[in-house]
Formats: structure tokens, C-alpha cells, sequence
């Protein structure tokens, strides 16, 4: 069965392929536009474990190139996105030496409109649904994520619907190895008080036996000075447990001249929640030192324009373990849940719409369930970075 997936994505392909560049009409009308994007980033990281017993510093640079080649025709496009990311002085192609660093494919990929209504996609995409909360392209990372698939999107009345299918696994080696991700995504739009209603069921296999079904659905809009969005997700997992997901903000502006937001939230992962494909960093503390599962809690931030070119952030997140009879989430089990408290400061220097400057600090304070299973265990969690970003 597996093998007959992976032949039918490849034939697929193929079909894609040929009905792309065979058509005559095609060939009139064609263009091609060039994007490029760069950033380089510093990091400084210390304590990540609360444990002053060992020196854990990490200090170090890494940058991230990208052209993006769009050829478009009057229903066709190929997309090419070629890659070069790398931490200074590391790996092979070390700095100062005579062997080259690898250039890489973020996204390839072919798109087709069939009809008025369905666009076809296969290849290789970054794909980012809703707020990443169930799917994101965790574009914080020095890679990010992308994904081999195919990709029927359908356009009607209040939105689209996406049916896709991804290739996640696949060695050839053995059938615990296979992994396949099916969805089924929809986007629609009621008016202001529900400008994105989004429902989805997401189906997440391996040949080892182990799947898990995500059904959840998302609300966000905003009116006047308010905002808000609310998502939530019911994973049923074979042969275990239904866990769960909840993740919900209300936002206020304060000021709107000066765009000073205000905004509260809480979150809520069940003990053996499995986020696989999540944006941790947007979402669960710019120190990237928890995910979701067996996690919950509170954030709170506010974010202000000091100048025309310059704004800042503050935001603070209270982490809890979900259930203290499990490790999962921080540590070892222990009957606490109290893991810890953490404070990000991001200000961002923006001169041009194309180039930006952020500076960005993290402080995580550890709770009574890191003190009571890391010891010594006195160490507060710093994280400190400067990146320059530009996009033409």
C-alpha cells in the first residue's frame, strides 16, 4: 500500500508536469520575476538547562540567503527558490578553508490552474496554515520548514478549501520509516466578527503504526480597536488517548495612533499532545526552550511604534505542566507544575520598508518544578540576539 502512495505521488507528478508545458498557450505571455531575501543573525544563549554546574554557553552567527525565480504563464507557474543557510565557521566547509558550502532548494514547485476555481500544486512548498499553531513554516529557524506534496486548492463564494498530500518519510528501508500527512484545510471569511473562520482535519501516518488524527478550527478577526483569535485542536491518537490543544489571545489598541497593543492569552497542551509540525517560536516564548505538550498557561504582551521607524515588544509567558504524574513537558515527574516564567524584549529599527534591525532579549526564570529536579538550580535561562533582515 505504501509503495502504491509513493508511485501514485510520482506519477502524478509527471501528469502535472506534461499538462504544464505541453498546452500552446502557454508559451505566450510569459514573464519571469525575481525576488531575493538575506538575513544574518546573532546569539548569545546561556543556562538553557537552569543548571549553573556546567557551562552551556552557545555564541554564535548564522546567516540566511534566498533568490526566489517566479516563470508565470497565462495558468502556469514555476517556482524555484534556491537556499544557502549556514552557522559561521561550522561543518565541513568550514570559514578560511578550500571546500565550498552547499547551496540548497527551499521550495520547487509547479502550479496550475485547471479551472477558474481549482489551482493544482506539486513539488516542494512551505506550507503555513492559520497562525502555524497546527501547521507552520517556523521561518524562525535557520532552514525552515517545507514540505514534498501535492496540493488541490478550491476557490468559491466565502474562501477556499486546500486537499493535500505530503510525503513526510521515505527510505525504503523499512515500514516504520514510511510517513505520510494527509489534509484537508478549509478558509472562509463572515464578516467582520469572523473575518477567518478556518475548520481542518489533518491525518498524520507511519508505517510503525503510529498516527494520529488532528480535527480542530480557528476563529480570528478584528473590529475597531479589537482583536482576537481562539484555535482549537482534538488529536486522536491510535491505539492511546484523545489529547487535546488550545490556544486563544484577545487584543486591545490602546492607542492607535501609535499602534500601543495590548493583549492577553492562554494555552493548553494535553499531556501527550504530539505537535509535530508547529511554530513554537511565534507562539510559546522567543527562547524556544518549551513546546506544547503537557503544557499550559498564560502570556500577556504589549507592543507600542515609538517612532515611525522604530517599535518594541514586551511579552510574558507563565508555563504549567498539564499533568504532574508525567515527564513530559520539563523535566522529570514530579507533583509540582509550576516550570517557569519568561520575559521577551524585541525593538525593531525599520529605515525602509525592504530593511529591518531587531534586537531581542529573553529572561526565563525556572518555577518550583525546575528547582525541585535540576540541581544546582539557581540559574535563570538568558537569550540575547541582533538580526538585520532585507527583502527586494
Amino acid at each position: 500500500m505504501k509503495n502504491c502512495i509513493s508511485n501514485l505521488y510520482s506519477w502524478l507528478g509527471v501528469v502535472c508536469l506534461v499538462v504544464v508545458l505541453v498546452p500552446d498557450q502557454l508559451k505566450a505571455d510569459q514573464h519571469m520575476n525575481v525576488a531575493g531575501e538575506g538575513r544574518v543573525r546573532w546569539e548569545n544563549r546561556n543556562q538553557a538547562d537552569f543548571n549553573t554546574a556546567a557551562d552551556d554557553r552557545v555564541n554564535e552567527i548564522g546567516s540566511r540567503f534566498r533568490l526566489g525565480f517566479d516563470f508565470t504563464a497565462e495558468k502556469a507557474k514555476v517556482f524555484i527558490q534556491p537556499s544557502f543557510s549556514k552557522t559561521w565557521g561550522s561543518g565541513t566547509a568550514s570559514s578560511g578553508g578550500t571546500v565550498a558550502a552547499n547551496l540548497d532548494l527551499y521550495q520547487a514547485y509547479i502550479q496550475y490552474a485547471m479551472t477558474d476555481m481549482v489551482d493544482i500544486t506539486v513539488g516542494r512548498e512551505a506550507l503555513n496554515y492559520g497562525d502555524g499553531i497546527v501547521i507552520g513554516n517556523f521561518d524562525w529557524s535557520p532552514t525552515a520548514r517545507a514540505f514534498d506534496d501535492l496540493r488541490f486548492r478550491i476557490k468559491y463564494g466565502p474562501g477556499w478549501t486546500d486537499v493535500f498530500y505530503a510525503k513526510i518519510g521515505d527510505t525504503f528501508t523499512a515500514a516504520a520509516n514510511y510517513r505520510d500527512l494527509f489534509g484537508v484545510y478549509n478558509s472562509w471569511g463572515f464578516g467582520d466578527a469572523f473575518k477567518n473562520v478556518d475548520l481542518y482535519v489533518l491525518l498524520d501516518t507511519s508505517g510503525s503504526n503510529q498516527q494520529h488524527t488532528n480535527v480542530g478550527g480557528r476563529l480570528k478577526s478584528d473590529m475597531n480597536d479589537m482583536d482576537y483569535r481562539v484555535e482549537s485542536t482534538v488529536q486522536l491518537q491510535k491505539n492511546a488517548d484523545t489529547e487535546f490543544l488550545v490556544d486563544g489571545e484577545f487584543g486591545y489598541t490602546v492607542v492607535p495612533a501609535q499602534k500601543t497593543r495590548l493583549g492577553v492569552g492562554y494555552f493548553y497542551g494535553s499531556k501527550a499532545y504530539a505537535a509535530t509540525y508547529t511554530d513554537v517560536h511565534k507562539w510559546m516564548g522567543a527562547a524556544d526552550i518549551f513546546g506544547r505538550t503537557n503544557l499550559n498557561g498564560f502570556r500577556a504582551n504589549i507592543g507600542s511604534s515609538l517612532t515611525d521607524t522604530i517599535s518594541a515588544s514586551l511579552e510574558w509567558h507563565m508555563f504549567s505542566r498539564t499533568d504532574s504524574a508525567v515527564s513530559a513537558g520539563y523535566g522529570i515527574a514530579d507533583t509540582d507544575k509550576a516550570v517557569a516564567n519568561e520575559f521577551d524584549l524585541a525593538i525593531n529599527c525599520h529605515p525602509t520598508s525592504a530593511f529591518n534591525t531587531t534586537f531581542g532579549a529573553s529572561f526565563v526564570m525556572p518555577g518550583t518544578h525546575v528547582k525541585n529536579t535540576v540541581t544546582p538550580n539557581d540559574a535563570t535561562m538568558t537569550f540575547f540576539y541582533i538580526q538585520m533582515g532585507l527583502k527586494v
